[in-house]
């Protein structure tokens, strides 16, 4: 028998919901507002990556948009410039990296 995973109201403190309640654009919504509202822990941080960005496949692939978008939001917190035209996504992670370092975010 497999354990039984958590619900997202679970993981979210929100356990009294009944979806039986909503129609499917209230719990669409519901959904969506637990997605992005804040971790039990809000201290809690992403980590070290699981894999070393040097080793990954696809590192000099052109940085994602989640990847300069990041690095802009943590640079103006830093007040640093940083130029993400033709980045790679190993330099990003990188970056990402240093810029968390900085900023505690």
């Amino acid at each position: 028998m497999s354990k039984k995973q958590p619900t997202l109201a679970a993981e979210k403190g929100a356990e009294d919901l009944n979806p039986h309640d909503m129609n499917k654009s209230e719990a669409s919504m519901k959904i969506n507002e637990l997605k992005n509202s804040q971790t039990k822990n809000p201290n809690a941080t992403a980590g070290e990556p699981i894999q070393n960005p040097d080793s990954w496949s696809t590192g000099d692939d052109k940085a994602t948009g989640k990847q300069t978008g990041y690095i802009a939001a943590m640079a103006r917190e830093a007040g640093e410039k940083v130029e993400t035209v033709g980045m790679g996504k190993t330099e990003a992670s990188k970056v990402i990296g240093d810029l968390k370092a900085k900023t505690g975010m």
